[in-house]
């Protein structure tokens, strides 16, 4: 029989699996070129930055507009592990929705450790709670 600490020890082989930016060395050329069609879409879109949906810095989410009454929503949350990344670097996700008449909310969340995975959880269910009141 294991012991308990044979439980929680870390297999390096599987870990790795899970390390999406060791298996990609050039990410941060991949990242720039996202930060750079991001704030171009964001200068020319109809969007609204910031907005805040709980009292967390981090709960903030930029909303993009399709431009027709009623339409659809696409809420998106960014990547990062739970541990990085902002929703600034993924505006240009946005881009092919809005076009199709899809608005877009792109979501910020409180990162861990500062927080744990309960309280990102919480701050998602804040998000989607506060864009559904604000659905008119």
């Amino acid at each position: 029989m294991n012991d308990s600490s044979d439980l929680f020890a870390i297999d390096p082989a599987l870990e790795a699996q899970y390390n999406a930016r060791a298996a990609v060395p050039e990410y941060p050329a991949v990242f720039a070129r996202w930060q750079a069609r991001s704030a171009a879409f964001r200068a020319r879109a109809d969007c609204r930055l910031d907005l805040a949906y709980g009292p967390g810095a981090r709960e903030t989410l930029d909303f993009f507009v399709a431009g027709e009454a009623l339409s659809p929503l696409h809420i998106f949350l960014h990547g990062g592990y739970w541990q990085a990344m902002d929703k600034r670097c993924f505006s240009f996700i946005a881009q092919a929705l809005v076009q199709r008449g899809v608005s877009v909310a792109i979501v910020n969340y409180p990162l861990c450790p500062a927080v744990s995975l309960d309280g990102i959880i919480g701050a998602v269910c804040r998000a989607c709670a506060w864009l559904w009141r604000q659905a008119a």
